[in-house]
């Protein structure tokens, strides 16, 4: 269990150090699931959105309203939400 710990204080600080911040808590389903589930060591993870910390959701399609840019801003926003579960 200390092993544990202490690898989760380092990704915590390897991802703090690459300039991302997780967010506090993930934001509540919006719909009927939850974020994830667990079996053995397989963890299956769903409905996490590109979200920012003040809860606008961050909507568009590539190519036709939304930059390059946009969307891996927009990615980068769902992979943190996925961390902090």
């Amino acid at each position: 269990l200390q092993n544990i710990f202490r690898r989760s204080i380092h990704i915590e600080a390897r991802i703090e150090k690459l300039g991302y911040k997780l967010p506090p808590l993930p934001p509540t389903p919006k719909g009927s699931y939850i974020n994830f589930i667990r079996y053995g060591n397989i963890l299956h993870i769903s409905g996490h959105l590109p979200q920012t910390i003040d809860g606008k959701l961050i909507k568009g399609r590539l190519g036709e309203d939304m930059s390059i840019e946009d969307g891996q801003y927009a990615a980068r926003l769902a992979a943190l939400q996925m961390l902090a579960t």
